[in-house]
């Protein structure tokens, strides 16, 4: 299952918005077939690993990091495939929260007289998919926030100048987080400050996130870089100012909550009609706080640097209510490395981010 693991893995960039799945077929201690879904529309792990096997599937052991799917798709159902080349036993690391599946698949197959067994490698599994699994059980994205701050937790100074405050290395380490999701969330002052691409630069993406700019009023320019990169980009703004907006740019029109546009909404928007796994919010200190304090920050992902910016500079967010120590936001520290001259903190925010 480790193994399998693995394969799954390789799918990171490119399988959304389908889960990351690796599946091995052993036989007599062997590995006679292997695979993984390697992208969006492409046979599914089981198939490729079938496809190795040949008729050398036949009695053995399936290892699959997510229950095979029971429906068809823009791809047959796998457990007919599995049951066709008569696997005798199918063992699974988690079920498929996505309700076409879960649970089909696993009585698909033990109808037709295979072995199943659930749960090795379940917690690795899930956390591997943890967007997918939170567009289907909550019916929003994985939030992961991305910052950048000094030692004296600060990320611009007053006079907005950010760049660069963290070294070279933090920077392209955070386009691998920018390639592992589904879109990039930032905010229309952030836009207009630092004309940002938010795209990624590093090796051959397979395709560009979707960018989204949180703009309760549409105030971005038409010039702005971020409308002339690969991929699309879509302005989210309140439908008051729908009028003043035009046919500027492609937007979609949320409601308002307290003067901005509401953050649960365009995230239930994102997971609904874009099938958004992963989010990574890119913004400003304002945006960032709005978010924590509604709890829709799953994971913080911050590059400290060894640098004092001063007590003037921006701080990491904006949390004006926090008065006393009692009303803190408590995060869970799951990693601390050093990047280059700087450390990358991993924070859980919630408990779905926790467990």
């Amino acid at each position: 299952m480790q193994q399998a693991l693995v394969l799954a893995k390789r799918g990171e960039y490119s399988t959304h918005p389908n889960p990351r799945v690796g599946c091995l077929i052993v036989r007599d201690n062997q590995i006679v077939g292997e695979g993984w879904h390697e992208r969006t529309g492409d046979h599914h792990a089981e198939i490729h690993a079938l496809r190795q096997a040949k008729e050398k599937a036949y009695g053995a052991t399936c290892y699959v990091t997510l229950e095979p799917c029971a429906h068809f798709g823009r791809t047959p159902p796998c457990v007919n495939a599995l049951i066709q080349a008569k696997i005798k036993k199918v063992i699974i690391a988690t079920l498929d929260p996505n309700p076409l599946v879960q649970g089909k698949g696993v009585e698909a197959l033990r109808q037709h007289g295979i072995e199943v067994e659930i749960g090795l490698g379940e917690c690795e599994a899930k956390a591997l998919n943890r967007g997918f699994f939170s567009r289907m059980q909550r019916q929003k994205p994985y939030v992961r926030a991305k910052m950048a701050m000094s030692l004296d937790g600060r990320t611009a100074m007053a006079s907005k100048e950010s760049q660069w405050i963290t070294g070279e290395s933090a920077r392209k380490d955070g386009q691998h987080w920018r390639a592992l999701s589904d879109a990039i969330l930032t905010t229309g002052a952030t836009v207009r400050q630092d004309n940002c691409r938010l795209t990624v630069r590093e090796g051959e993406p397979v395709s560009q996130p979707l960018r989204i700019i949180a703009d309760t009023k549409g105030t971005v320019p038409d010039t702005a870089a971020i409308f002339h990169q690969p991929g699309r980009t879509l302005v989210a703004l309140s439908k008051n100012n729908i009028p003043a907006v035009g046919g500027r740019f492609s937007y979609i029109a949320l409601p308002e909550k307290e003067d901005h546009i509401d953050l649960e909404a365009l995230l239930t928007y994102l997971a609904k009609e874009e099938q958004i796994n992963e989010v990574l919010v890119e913004a400003g200190p304002t945006f960032l706080g709005g978010l924590l304090k509604e709890n829709l920050v799953d994971e913080l992902l911050v590059y400290l640097a060894p640098k004092l910016l001063g007590h003037q500079a921006a701080p990491l967010a904006y949390l004006a209510d926090l008065i006393y120590l009692r009303d803190h936001i408590q995060g869970e520290l799951i990693a601390c490395d050093k990047i280059g001259t700087d450390c990358r903190l991993i924070l859980k925010m919630n408990d779905f981010g926790k467990h």
